[in-house]
């Protein structure tokens, strides 16, 4: 939790530090529009942290599906591919070998978002706009991404403002500014 302190103070050039003691700290949550600690922070005046929400200029939906590449393939790098109409695919390494699929798609392509519903359309999807990567994803896995639910990406947020832990009423307020609940987590982990 210092380490989170020092980070905060340093972020508006401050060279104070602040140390506390806690039995523990919990920073696994992020910081996201539902996250309930930066909701609470937010809602409480005595804190004087502010979530600042931004609107989604450009909004994408996505469904993931495994990938897996042959032996003679890298396992650790990305793989990305795009259609003409916007449509992209990234392909992400697990430590395991597999690609992470993640095929991201405007909310108002309705014609795309039709064909991810349907194994056989999916399947036809995958062979005409995403031919290096269509062998390597079996049937079985696209029925699975079929019959899966569009997810929404988050929208990007910070907190920000007064504090954003809470000090002890005889130490004085430090005015902090932009660093965002994970990253106080993080910086707390480290230190632990």
């Amino acid at each position: 939790a210092g380490a989170a302190a020092a980070a905060a103070a340093a972020v508006d050039g401050l060279d104070a530090t602040v140390a506390m003691t806690v039995p523990f700290v919990v920073g696994a949550e992020g910081n996201s529009a539902r996250s309930a600690v930066v909701r609470a922070m937010d809602e409480d005046p005595a804190c004087g942290t502010t979530m600042v929400r931004y609107t989604d200029a450009n909004p994408r939906v996505y469904k993931t599906v495994p990938i897996r590449l042959p032996a003679s393939y890298r396992k650790d790098l990305n793989y990305s591919a795009r259609t003409k109409a916007g449509v992209a695919l990234e392909c992400l390494p697990t430590k395991e070998g597999l690609l992470v699929g993640v095929l991201l798609v405007k909310p108002g392509d309705a014609a795309t978002c039709a064909k991810l519903d349907d194994p056989a359309l999916l399947r036809a999807y995958f062979d005409a706009d995403f031919p290096m990567f269509t062998q390597y994803v079996s049937d079985a896995d696209l029925r699975l991404m079929a019959a899966r639910k569009m997810s929404t990406l988050p929208a990007f947020a910070y907190a920000g403002g007064g504090c954003l832990h809470r000090l002890g009423a005889e130490a004085p307020q430090q005015q902090h500014s932009q660093i965002s609940a994970g990253e106080a987590g993080a910086a707390a982990a480290e230190e632990g």
